[in-house]
């Protein structure tokens, strides 16, 4: 559903882009207050209609039951759990690669000569695949390994992102359009499960809530350190070779996450394997 909202309020805001850029002949300036504006009346809109309808079920305080182990005695037994980092380093890796997509617009701008108008809508074409990449990636996940799904999603990602880096500057719409919708559809599928590996993983449930929190202390540190590489880049080269580092950095980073699901399948397979002798005597 949130991706779906997403979807829509862009293609809105696209919609409303062009008809001020193309139709009225308005500045791209002039136009984005607009879009803008589209967003905020939107989260106005949200705000008031939690006001109305929001309420707390039961006003008493939760009572907790006090834990046998401090947070730290937690913390030191999930650092050393090779699993807990495994999935973090698979997750960063999976979120840098759906970043990439953030500059899409600018790239194909810089690179392919589209217009504003253009480069908008093909961006904006890739947030529907939100619902394809998730839906598609759960189900297959079922059918043959959430590890080895993902292998398949990173691995369509990084070859999409040097396929834009690569592709002559005359390649087409529906070339490009191709090429960014897979991305879409890959990154999605990525984003979609790779949070589901954790499941099963060498982890007692007490503490999984503490490993999410580890894990994505990890896992999106990207927010903080590729709009900062991005402006240093920006800073110092110019052109399509700002680009060409941003997109290589990633894409490499993408490999860095396809060799720890290797890891992470092997650790699996030893631990299944350990784990049968035992159950097998038990019977």
């Amino acid at each position: 559903m949130r991706g779906l909202v997403e979807a829509i309020l862009a293609t809105a805001a696209v919609a409303l882009f062009s008809y001020y850029v193309d139709g009225k002949g308005l500045a791209a300036v002039e136009t984005l207050p607009s879009v803008i504006m589209l967003y905020v009346y939107n989260c106005f809109a949200v705000a008031v209609l939690c006001f109305l309808f929001l309420r707390l079920k039961d006003d008493t305080p939760l009572k907790t039951a006090a834990r046998k182990n401090s947070l730290l005695a937690d913390l030191r037994f999930l650092l050393a759990v090779p699993e807990l980092w495994l999935t973090a380093i698979i997750i960063l890796c999976g979120y840098q690669l759906f970043w990439a997509t953030y500059s899409f617009s600018a790239f194909l701008q810089e690179k392919y000569t589209m217009t504003a108008s253009a480069a908008a809508f093909l961006t904006v074409a890739k947030l529907w695949m939100r619902p394809i990449g998730g839906l598609g990636a759960g189900f297959l996940g079922d059918k043959i390994g959430r590890e080895n799904v993902l292998a398949i999603t990173m691995t369509l990602s990084i070859l999409g992102l040097l396929a834009l880096l690569l592709l002559p500057s005359t390649a087409g719409s529906f070339v490009l359009l191709f090429v960014v919708l897979l991305i879409g559809v890959m990154t999605y599928a990525t984003r979609g499960l790779y949070w589901s590996i954790l499941e099963s993983r060498n982890i007692p449930t007490r503490v999984t809530g503490l490993a999410i929190g580890v894990i994505s202390l990890i896992a999106y540190t990207p927010d903080i350190y590729l709009p900062k590489l991005n402006g240093y880049l920006a800073d110092h080269y110019t052109g399509l070779a700002v680009y060409q580092m941003y997109f290589g950095f990633i894409a490499a980073s993408g490999i860095l996450g396809l060799v720890a699901i290797g890891f992470l399948k092997s650790r699996t397979k030893i631990r299944a394997a350990a784990q049968v002798p035992t159950t097998a005597a038990a019977e």
